[in-house]
């Protein structure tokens, strides 16, 4: 822990919102045991305004579900946060968030509230998420004091290499492994429709995956991956 979190206050939340936040934190975990296709797995995304966790902040989140392996578009999430400072010109022509879709978008506290309330406590599936976790827990410490960071993470990243080895070396990136399964994506950059072409990356993979492979041991595969490629390349691109 970083020693300005030993001094830093708790944010202060009105009873409604607090309420709520309690209302989630007793919320029960999801048994990893189960068959992946059994499960809830949120999707998600995020945007931005830059690539330095510490200097950057959360400007958007979209996420997308997938219940009993299938990909429930009714059940999709978005949220502009409302910025106090406007990202940089170069960074709004990579996400397309403009200056007036910053200035107006939803309280912090209240985004992430519903953000909170939409993952409730399950399985939470990103590509890249050593971008995307530090990036919202960051707010979520910020605005509401809490962390995701005990939730079950899976990282689509090391997932495909995992079921489709023979890619390993030449697919890195998201975009690699929707044109390899020819996966549609109508706006790249934005959160939600990157959620979306995640979560048919996923619904691909999970196709895939052998009948013996559960949720506790598909997590298990990855987190030696991850550990392997941090042995050979440290901390980059996790």
């Amino acid at each position: 822990m970083a020693w300005y979190h030993l001094f830093s206050r708790p944010p202060v939340l009105e009873v409604d919102q607090a309420w709520r936040l309690q209302r989630w934190k007793s919320l029960p975990t999801p048994d990893i045991q189960r068959e992946l296709d059994e499960i809830r797995i949120l999707v998600i995304d995020v945007e931005t305004s830059g690539f330095s966790l510490r200097r950057d902040q959360l400007i958007a989140i979209g996420a997308s579900t997938i219940v009993n392996g299938r990909i429930q578009l009714h059940e999709s999430f978005e949220v502009i946060l409302k910025q106090a400072s406007i990202s940089s010109k170069e960074n709004i022509l990579v996400h397309g968030i403009g200056k007036s879709a910053q200035e107006n978008g939803l309280d912090p506290v209240e985004a992430l509230l519903r953000f909170l309330e939409y993952i409730r406590k399950d399985v939470i599936l990103a590509y890249h998420v050593g971008f995307d976790l530090p990036m919202i827990d960051k707010a979520l410490k910020k605005y509401l004091g809490v962390s995701i960071a005990s939730h079950t993470w899976l990282d689509a990243a090391f997932i495909a290499p995992i079921i489709y080895p023979d890619y390993a070396r030449t697919h890195k990136t998201l975009d690699h492994w929707t044109s390899l399964f020819q996966i549609r994506n109508m706006s790249r950059h934005n959160a939600a429709a990157d959620a979306l072409a995640t979560a048919e990356l996923m619904l691909k993979l999970m196709r895939e995956t052998p009948d013996d492979i559960n949720l506790r041991r598909l997590y298990s595969l990855q987190q030696k991956a991850i550990r392997v490629h941090k042995e050979l390349h440290g901390n980059s691109a996790i």
